[in-house]
């Protein structure tokens, strides 16, 4: 990832989709927007409860210390996220422990990096078992006390070399502090076998999940090339999706990918659709969490000012985009959280790399289209997906036979199954559905 690392309109797209499908109305009071561009009435809300367990969504690159205030700790949750990684600078440890102390005020959740790790796992020699154990007392000695902590962040992108030094800390972890987790971000498909030390993509995943014995996989990968607005794809983000959930199932597993927001050297700024499509393509795999490329924009030439959140401070139209894709993504991840993707499969759209085409006996007979994906779950639930991340106005639509008075929908507005029949994107006609979804954008069903 190297993570050394415009601006203003609403996202029509996720209200249309919240919207369309549903008879709900209600309306909402907006509060007074402070020079940030932030809504500040939030500040008066009683914080929710740290979340424990279930589906998570966070970022990688946040805010340094002298802009990790309680105003900007407020501005993370309404957007969306429950854990906080505080990993990106050299922060004494009485600054994370008062970053800590602040998420926790907030009932959100963090994911620690204390240079004291870095310095161990570093070294170009193997450190003793005995080095690493007492680096993790440190760490717990430290911030312990916090039960908001969540996970203790050891490195990025690591290559196989890595692997066994790795395999100490999270043993360590395992042993002296078991309630937490350690965090670990891979590489992503792209990587060259001189840049993950094994040959293949394949054999980097199972050696990682073998050696190191983690706690889940999570890595990152980009697929959206181009400047202002994408021009290309590298067309490797299902593939990625495909490795990563067949270790995830050899090994019992869960699944966390890094997805693309800011612009940065040859990535593009991607649209709202762009977002969803990632955010999507992950629950239809199953993932537990959800993590963004970047919050807060780095400091650094390559970068543009289209993360979430400017170098000054300011709130972009990424961070509308991403907490309006936050509400919906909350609530598909959760749905699915207690049950396991079996299959994915794509229906007339060859460009996806990696997931078979569906075949003539599938579980929902014939299926017709183009432009689409559907993704079976092992609770008998599947969700369809439009293929078509960044063209707006590209066909897309999945028909099968049935009617839609036998499934029912995930309204993310509502929170609530509501009958398919109520939905704008489904048409029932001959004794057919008809699946027509914008960019990007999915839906969860379950037959009655």
């Amino acid at each position: 990832m190297k993570k050394i690392i415009t601006a203003i309109t609403a996202g029509l797209a996720v209200t249309m989709l919240m919207s369309a499908c549903s008879n709900r109305g209600g309306s909402t009071e907006s509060g007074t927007t402070n020079e940030t561009g932030y809504d500040s009435t939030s500040q008066t809300q009683a914080p929710d409860p740290v979340r424990e367990n279930g589906y998570s969504i966070t970022y990688y690159w946040g805010p340094p210390y002298e802009n990790f205030t309680e105003d900007e700790v407020i501005r993370m949750k309404d957007a969306g996220f429950d854990i906080v990684p505080i990993l990106t600078f050299p922060w004494e440890p009485e600054k994370i422990e008062k970053a800590v102390a602040l998420l926790e005020k907030h009932g959100l959740n963090a994911a620690v990096k204390d240079g004291i790790v870095e310095s161990i796992y570093s070294r170009d020699e193997l450190p003793t078992q005995e080095e690493v154990d007492q680096c993790v007392r440190k760490l717990v000695e430290r911030y312990g006390k916090y039960g908001n902590v969540k996970e203790w962040v050891l490195c990025d992108e690591p290559n196989a070399l890595k692997f066994k030094v790795l395999s100490m800390f999270v043993d360590a972890i395992h042993r002296i502090d078991p309630e937490r987790k350690a965090y670990i971000n891979l590489l992503p498909t792209y990587a060259t076998p001189d840049q993950l030390k094994t040959a293949t993509y394949e054999e980097y995943l199972d050696t990682f999940c073998s050696i190191v014995k983690p706690d889940y996989i999570s890595y990152d990968n980009y697929d959206f090339l181009g400047g202002d607005t994408t021009s290309s794809q590298r067309g490797e983000f299902f593939l990625n999706l495909e490795y990563a959930a067949a270790a995830g199932k050899k090994y019992g597993l869960e699944t966390r990918v890094i997805v693309q927001l800011v612009q940065h050297i040859a990535y593009s700024n991607v649209s709202e659709s762009e977002i969803a499509w990632q955010a999507n393509a992950s629950l239809l795999y199953g993932m537990k969490s959800l993590s963004y490329f970047t919050y807060w924009q780095p400091d650094n030439v390559n970068y543009t000012p289209t993360s979430m959140i400017t170098i000054d401070g300011v709130a972009t139209k990424h961070y509308t985009d991403v907490q309006n894709e936050n509400k919906i993504t909350r609530v598909l991840g959760s749905a699915l959280y207690d049950t396991e993707s079996e299959k994915v499969y794509r229906i007339g759209d060859s460009r996806l790399r990696g997931v078979d085409d569906y075949p003539e006996n599938g579980k929902l007979g014939a299926l017709t289209g183009e432009n689409a994906l559907v993704g079976f779950y092992k609770n008998g639930w599947f969700m369809v997906m439009n293929s078509e991340p960044t063209k707006t106005e590209a066909p897309s639509s999945l028909v099968m036979s049935g009617n839609a008075a036998g499934y029912e929908w995930l309204n993310p507005e509502s929170a609530e199954w509501e009958p398919l029949s109520g939905c704008s994107y489904v048409k029932e006609a001959d004794g057919k559905l008809t699946f027509t979804l914008p960019a990007g954008r999915a839906m969860l069903v379950r037959a009655k």
